[in-house]
């Protein structure tokens, strides 16, 4: 049977809690929130793979976590993406980071060397760090008059450690996605 699985950087319970609070001032919105135990920082979406290439996946961030460092992220932003006029999600975006670009892309290119990974746009394309808050129930918010649309743009200041790539598998349900954690690599901690 196949798996829906993603790469991501977790984040601790005092962080998810702390993004958890921020979101109740946008309640009202049509926006369907993310769970906070689900909060995350997105490496790499996979989509569906069969159960022998999840282990081989599984072999590969082993591999790419030994060459990488642990590093910090920086976010500084919540706002609609990909704007506010057309919005699809609602994120929490962080600063560009070398060492998140390298290790997003040394992961990309492990996987695609294998055949495990194609991307859905061009890779030349930057991955932005963000967490995902909720998803926008676009023809709800297209029901909303102009004027009752938020323009969120919130600043704010909160460092995220990366210090371990995890492979989480996505199970798909009426009442929202289900995560589970099907292996986890520790990065360098020098």
């Amino acid at each position: 049977m196949d798996k829906r699985i993603f790469l991501a950087a977790p984040i601790s319970p005092q962080i998810k809690e702390q993004l958890s609070t921020w979101r109740y001032r946008w309640l009202k919105l049509p926006i369907r929130w993310v769970a906070k135990e689900n909060f995350h920082v997105t490496l790499l979406f996979l989509g569906q793979k069969k159960i022998e290439e999840v282990g081989r996946i599984s072999e590969l961030i082993y591999q790419v976590a030994q060459r990488h460092s642990s590093f910090f992220l920086t976010f500084n932003q919540i706002r609609l993406q990909p704007n506010a006029n057309r919005p699809t999600t609602l994120w929490v975006r962080g600063e560009e980071s070398s060492a998140f670009s390298e290790l997003t892309q040394n992961l990309e290119t492990a996987l695609k060397e294998e055949g495990l990974y194609f991307s859905a746009g061009s890779s030349a394309k930057k991955q932005v760090p963000h967490i995902t808050l909720g998803r926008v129930r676009r023809w709800q918010w297209r029901q909303l008059e102009l004027e009752e649309r938020p323009e969120i743009n919130e600043t704010l200041s909160l460092k995220i450690p990366v210090k371990e790539i995890t492979l989480v598998e996505s199970k798909l349900h009426r009442q929202g996605p289900e995560y589970i954690t099907l292996e986890t690599a520790a990065l360098n901690l020098e």
